[in-house]
């Protein structure tokens, strides 16, 4: 261990005490002639190595994180304060941050504290220039679900790796709430350190550059995610759900758990929203709709379960009512589950639909209208059997909120459909798997586009036993660890 002598040696100052071993003062002879006293100084004893174990030997809540030539980084978890740790090794402390949850790290997305923060733990910084040499992990773990980006949204950047806001209050609003790091400038890649449910009267609006990791916690959300005019968004590992807010009538809510609404157009470089990625979503029971897209291209919505809803998806005109033939988006490895209708409903452009269960629907599964190219590719569709039933008696009824079928019959085969109430779309089928009795209304395949000119990505062949597997793995991966 240095000496605090030692220290101040190095250093070449004082320390409030007399440095007695000193060489008595050499002499110079300037032009002039007069004799100058020149101090000189002998070379600090050498001391040996830095030695930081004794903050490991000194308390158990404290943790020893680096030792290096000039500086020891370490954390306390007993309140004792950076002060403490660092005198435990005869170091000033120079800097100090919030430490991490079960990481023997900095949070370097917070501002660096007062050695004297008070806080119940903290990163401590003793000796050196102040500066942790420790790497903040939240990059790593940003990365880590980077590596899972695919199809038309696959190049969404989302925020910034290294730049974490850690949510730590359930609040709607004010300091370390969601909102306020979704409405912020700052490139925010956000992770929870609270579980719960957030409920927002008012939608948020989510700003461009923006990563909402959910892994490892359990938070739902309650309210609309408005995505308006914004670019490079990636929400991942959450439940969404838009309740009745106060002034609505039941069925008649007017905002959708996610809307994304901007200009469009006949190329996707006219959309003014694009690059998202909704990701390990659970969307039930929302407004209008679940997740309506007007006016948003190179989106991809994977690995996502969508239940107890009537009106699912709908992917449209953009906000001005123009027609989006550049409209790009794919769907992989979603549950929709028991839905009623609109497994999407896309008008215009290009998707690709792929690896996903249909999961016995009540009116239809997906539908491609208004000259639209629909690529639906080994999904697994399961039919539910027709209904056929007496009003008021035994009645063909659909149990999803706000459903209001009540008929003699119900087909309910229809798993791609192009006619309807808009102009016909086109549709291509590829290695689906058709059960009970589910049809797709092939139209016009040859005008339909060709995904893999546009992104890498591997199909896994539909079957049952992977309707199982997205079954089991959609929705909050909460059980996540880094």
């Amino acid at each position: 261990m240095r000496t605090a002598t030692a220290f101040c040696l190095l250093l070449m100052v004082g320390c409030g005490g007399p440095i007695t071993e000193q060489a008595p003062p050499a002499q110079s002879t300037d032009p002039t002639g007069k004799v100058a006293t020149v101090p000189v100084w002998p070379d600090p004893p050498d001391s040996g190595p830095l030695d930081c174990s004794p903050i490991d030997a000194a308390d158990a809540e404290w943790q020893l994180c680096f030792e290096g030539e000039e500086h020891c980084e370490a954390i306390y978890t007993d309140g004792s304060g950076c002060h403490a740790v660092c005198a435990a090794v005869d170091l000033p402390c120079t800097g100090a941050y919030e430490n991490r949850d079960d990481s023997c790290s900095p949070n370097q997305s917070r501002s660096p504290l007062s050695c004297d923060s008070g806080h119940q733990s903290d990163y401590c910084i003793c000796g050196g220039t102040g500066l942790a040499s420790v790497e903040d992990p939240g990059g790593s773990r940003i990365d880590s679900l980077l590596e899972e980006r695919a199809g038309f949204g696959g190049q969404a950047a989302g925020g910034d790796p290294a730049l974490i806001f850690t949510v730590n209050t359930l609040a709607d609003s004010g300091p370390g709430s969601l909102r306020q790091a979704l409405e912020s400038t700052e490139p925010w890649s956000i992770v929870f350190e609270v579980d719960g449910l957030i409920y927002w009267e008012d939608p948020v609006q989510v700003r461009s550059n923006k990563t909402v990791d959910g892994r490892g916690s359990d938070i739902t959300v309650d309210g609309t995610w408005r995505l308006q005019d914004v670019h490079d968004v990636i929400l991942s590992d959450l439940t969404l759900t838009r309740s009745i807010h106060e002034g609505e009538e039941a069925c008649e809510q007017a905002g959708d758990a996610v809307t994304v609404r901007g200009s469009g157009g006949a190329s996707p470089s006219d959309f003014s929203s694009h690059d998202l990625w909704f990701h390990h979503l659970d969307f039930r029971n929302g407004g209008d709709g679940l997740i309506d897209i007007r006016g948003g291209t190179q989106i991809t919505i994977s690995w996502s379960h969508f239940s107890d809803h009537k009106k699912v998806t709908l992917a449209w005109q953009d906000e001005a009512g123009l027609p989006t033939q550049g409209m790009q988006v794919t769907w992989h490895h979603n549950h929709f589950d028991h839905t009623t209708v609109r497994n999407p409903r896309f008008h215009y452009g290009k998707a690709h639909y792929v690896n996903n269960f249909l999961d016995e629907w009540w009116q239809s599964g997906a539908a491609s209208y208004d000259a639209a190219q629909f690529f639906s590719e080994a999904n697994i569709y399961l039919a539910a059997d027709d209904c056929v039933g007496i009003p008021q008696v035994s009645p063909c009824e659909d149990l999803n909120p706000c459903a209001v079928n009540n008929d003699w019959f119900v087909d309910r085969s229809l798993a791609v459909v192009t006619s309807g109430s808009s102009a016909s779309g086109y549709v291509a089928s590829s290695g689906d798997l058709l059960l009970n009795g589910a049809q797709i209304e092939i139209r016009q395949a040859s005008s339909v586009f060709d995904p893999y000119e546009s992104y890498d990505f591997t199909p896994d062949p539909a079957t049952e036993a992977l309707a199982a597997t997205i079954k089991a793995q959609v929705g909050p991966r909460t059980a996540w660890t880094k």
